[in-house]
């Protein structure tokens, strides 16, 4: 397991939060010894993936999968201009249309392994819990509207 993760997994430990699974390293086999934290953020009554991925980079990657394979031709348009508004919003994240149709939202938190911190991970998923609480019926409703 690399450093990141064995800090991340000693937090929820120690928090005695037991929502997420892992993907071990030996489970991915990669160079960066990846570790994929999986868990589902509640929203508005619907369970959305949520990954906590940590590696030996300089990079961690929270990804939340707000919407599977709903965004079509008909609604793009309308979806990126109001996803354009919501990174317009927000710092910590940003929204995107993945290649097979997904709202996902992503935030990459750099640090080294020696300052890595799994507090702040535990924060922005608060962050991102609040600000999806705030917005999933308002995205849910830009995608389903008829023109």
């Amino acid at each position: 397991m690399n450093s990141k993760a064995e800090k991340f997994s000693s937090m929820l430990e120690e928090i005695n939060l037991q929502a997420f699974s892992v993907i071990k390293p030996e489970e991915l086999d990669d160079e960066f010894k990846t570790v994929v934290f999986r868990a589902n953020l509640e929203v508005k009554g619907q369970n959305l993936p949520m990954l906590v991925v940590t590696d030996n980079s300089i990079y961690t990657l929270l990804r939340v999968f707000v919407a599977a394979k709903a965004v079509t031709a008909d609604n793009r348009a309308r979806v990126e201009a109001y996803l354009g508004e919501l990174n317009k919003q927000y710092k910590v994240f940003k929204f995107y249309i993945s290649d097979i149709g997904d709202i996902v939202l992503d935030c990459c938190m750099p640090s080294s392994d020696e300052h890595f911190d799994p507090r702040l991970v535990r924060a922005i998923i608060d962050v991102t819990l609040q600000a999806l609480t705030d917005k999933y019926s308002d995205i849910m409703n830009v995608l389903w509207v008829k023109d």
